[in-house]
């Protein structure tokens, strides 16, 4: 490898790596559980929240959280107040599509 591709090659790790969001700058080492109900038909689907609660830590993945990995039919986008940039996405799928 020529010292260009060398240096142009860890440029692109330093700057990847700035731009990487750190879990712990945005969120506490604890779940947010939310229990919904899905209701509906091959038409539609309604959700229907129940119920909240606070679990003591978090499982999830703590790197790369603004990157969909599974495109699904359903999506949860977290995002900081009055902001377009997404902090977190997350999807799912469901039974009635």
């Amino acid at each position: 490898m020529n010292r260009l591709s060398l240096f142009t090659f860890l440029f692109s790790l330093f700057t990847i790596s700035l731009s990487a969001q750190s879990f712990d700058d945005y969120f506490e080492d604890r779940t947010l559980r939310l229990d919904y109900i899905l209701a509906g038909d091959s038409a539609e689907a309604q959700i229907y929240f129940a119920q909240a609660y606070s679990l003591p830590s978090w499982n999830g993945r703590k790197a790369r959280l603004n990157e969909q990995f599974l495109r699904g039919n359903g999506q949860v986008i977290v995002r900081p107040h009055g902001s377009d940039s997404i902090l977190y996405v997350h999807s799912f799928s469901t039974l009635f599509q």
